[in-house]
């Protein structure tokens, strides 16, 4: 049991190590928005099985949509490291309890990919109601120009645009 409690930790913290490099390039992750073009040209996510060689190649490459995700290669690549540090030790009783912290950790990276997602497109939509509001009042003082006669008799910065400028500083 001593020898399996080992086993476990040792897993444990590669796995740890694994999903926090993970969170880590998500943080750092660009996401970019996917328009029904782009997922389009990026092929289906699960390959389609053809009779022949073709349909065996599509099987073992995966989908160029994920090979795009630097992340996931990250957490994939620790979580490699983590089970090749048990290739040649791993005590079969220790089986189920490394399962279920595989199982406890991937659900973690699914919670921090979740995460990262509604944090970007949160700024996102931020980030589009802060334009529109520019835009908005861009069009107000180029409206406003136009009727008084150009530039010449334009109103000076206002406290409307003070407060837009200070929203777009934020």
């Amino acid at each position: 049991p001593l020898f399996c409690v080992a086993v476990v930790r040792l897993f444990h913290r590669g796995l740890d190590v694994a999903v926090h490099r993970f969170q880590l390039a998500l943080a750092d992750y660009r996401w970019n928005p996917l328009s029904s073009a782009t997922s389009a040209a990026a092929g289906p996510l699960t390959p389609m099985a053809d009779s022949g060689a073709k349909g065996r190649a599509e099987l073992e490459s995966p989908p160029s949509a994920l090979l795009k995700f630097a992340p996931l290669a990250i957490l994939l690549n620790g979580v490699l490291s983590a089970l090749n540090e048990l290739r040649m030790c791993c005590p079969v009783v220790a089986i189920s309890a490394l399962r279920d912290e595989l199982e406890t950790q991937l659900f973690g990276a699914i919670h921090a990919l979740g995460d990262a997602r509604n944090l970007a497109r949160a700024v996102a939509a931020r980030e589009q109601d802060v334009n529109a509001r520019t835009d908005a009042s861009a069009q107000k003082l180029t409206a406003k120009q136009a009727t008084s006669g150009g530039a010449a008799g334009a109103a000076p910065f206002d406290e409307e645009h003070f407060r837009i400028f200070v929203g777009m500083m934020r």
